[in-house]
């Protein structure tokens, strides 16, 4: 027989993992799994607890049920002695894509959430870009919601409470996040929703109807440039020092069908450059109105553009340039 002189160390352990995480309770289930990754069977969690970094989250139980495309869930979730979330509902995301959706949880801490969260992400290998944030608020979610894309049935309501995420990589903080969301009388309503990147507000409002009808608008104005490109981590040609940026886009559309969106963009007092190429090159003002259809990701686009005056390496100046 041949002996390795060394042995590799798997990147994954899932039983050190639970160990670490004093994973305890019951699992049973019978799954297939067929080659076109279509799932059948029963997977059911009983009286789980697990230690979220110092957090003992205990009684957690779910019964998970699988046919084909459809997905069956039946959870109660503890992240904390007192927080209880309870969710019910079925998904199809076959051809004949529905979803029946029951959830009853009243101030949870998103904290606790988040940790739980995690915990289950790290104890399934899986990568989380996300377990470095630093989160707080309150979640309240008690509503149904049952929809086949067609025609949209709901009542409750949703609502996020003073929330802030923090990151050790991003040196921005996203802030008092808040949200009340009303699905009485079988449509979604946004009544208020915003969240505040270093201070400065972005909202969001509007409605999807019963007949699965949308129209939403998003705005803010004077949102710093360098805070969005650090925290989505936009990757683009040219190192901007300075720049605020204003937007406001409408949506409306039918979801099952087409959407269609409308938007103008505004930056001011731009300055960029890109060493051997642009030196401290600015833009006073630039005026972006395009519109999209189809979808946000594909489709036409139509676009009007509206320099007032831009200044390349300080000594040329093109005035009130039109791009349409």
């Amino acid at each position: 027989s041949f002996i390795p002189k060394e042995k590799k160390r798997l990147k994954f352990s899932p039983f050190k993992t639970i160990y670490e995480s004093d994973i305890k309770g019951d699992i049973s289930g019978k799954l297939k799994i067929s080659g076109d990754e279509t799932v059948t069977g029963t997977l059911k969690l009983d009286k789980i607890s697990l230690n979220a970094d110092g957090l003992i989250l205990s009684d957690n139980n779910a019964i998970l049920e699988f046919k084909d495309k459809l997905i069956d869930i039946n959870a109660v979730l503890h992240t904390s002695k007192t927080d209880e979330a309870i969710i019910k509902g079925k998904y199809n995301f076959g051809s004949k894509k529905y979803i029946k959706l029951k959830t009853k949880a009243e101030n949870i801490n998103i904290t606790n959430l988040h940790k739980l969260i995690s915990k289950i992400i790290q104890c399934l290998g899986l990568k989380n870009n996300y377990a470095d944030l630093r989160i707080n608020g309150l979640l309240n979610a008690n509503f149904d919601l049952e929809s086949d894309f067609n025609k949209l049935k709901s009542s409750g309501i949703a609502q996020i409470k003073n929330a802030n995420i923090k990151s050790a990589e991003i040196p921005y903080e996203l802030n008092n996040i808040n949200a009340d969301i009303n699905l009485d009388n079988n449509k979604i309503e946004i009544e208020k929703a915003q969240l505040n990147i270093n201070s400065t507000p972005i909202t969001l409002s509007g409605t999807i109807n019963e007949d699965v009808s949308v129209h939403l608008t998003a705005q803010s104005n004077n949102l710093d440039i360098k805070n969005l490109i650090s925290i989505f981590k936009i990757d683009i040609p040219v190192d901007i020092s300075n720049g605020k940026i204003s937007f406001t886009s409408d949506i409306s559309g039918q979801i099952n069908k087409s959407l269609n969106t409308k938007n103008n963009l505004t930056l001011n007092n731009l300055t960029f450059s890109k060493k051997g190429i642009i030196g401290n090159s600015s833009i006073k003002e630039l005026k972006i109105l395009f519109n999209t259809d189809k979808s946000f990701y594909s489709g036409n686009c139509d676009a009007e553009i509206l320099i007032t005056k831009i200044y390349l390496r300080k000594n040329l100046s093109l005035i009130l340039i039109q791009i349409k």
